[in-house]
């Protein structure tokens, strides 16, 4: 899918916009305004956005509980979907620990019933 504008890096950016400079200007609009709009994307220069877009389909969401002094955290990756007019979300990963790249799943910890 397209990439998310308001989530991206300014490398992915860049290499999406054609644009070094443009990416620049927009992560620090975003920076300043929290979110970018069309008419920043004008203002950045960019005439298409092939590649990209104002929203995403894929989503990390982090939940972090304590229980007993134990902290666990649990990351899931969902994917929104549309089919035969449908809306529905899946969960199409989940790991426990840290959200650092390249992290190693750590299992749960076993908790008193």
């Amino acid at each position: 899918g397209p990439v998310n504008v308001n989530t991206a890096g300014a490398l992915v950016l860049a290499a999406v916009l054609g644009s070094d400079s443009s990416a620049r200007q927009l992560i620090r609009t975003r920076a300043r305004k929290g979110f970018l709009t069309p008419g920043d994307m004008t203002d950045a220069g960019v005439i298409a956005m092939n590649g990209a877009g104002f929203t995403s389909d894929v989503f990390d969401v982090q939940s972090t509980a304590e229980v007993d002094g134990v902290t666990l955290t649990l990351t899931s990756r969902l994917l929104r979907k549309t089919e035969l007019g449908q809306k529905s979300v899946l969960v199409i990963s989940r790991r426990y620990g840290d959200l650092a790249e390249g992290a190693e799943p750590v299992a749960p910890p076993r908790l008193r019933p």
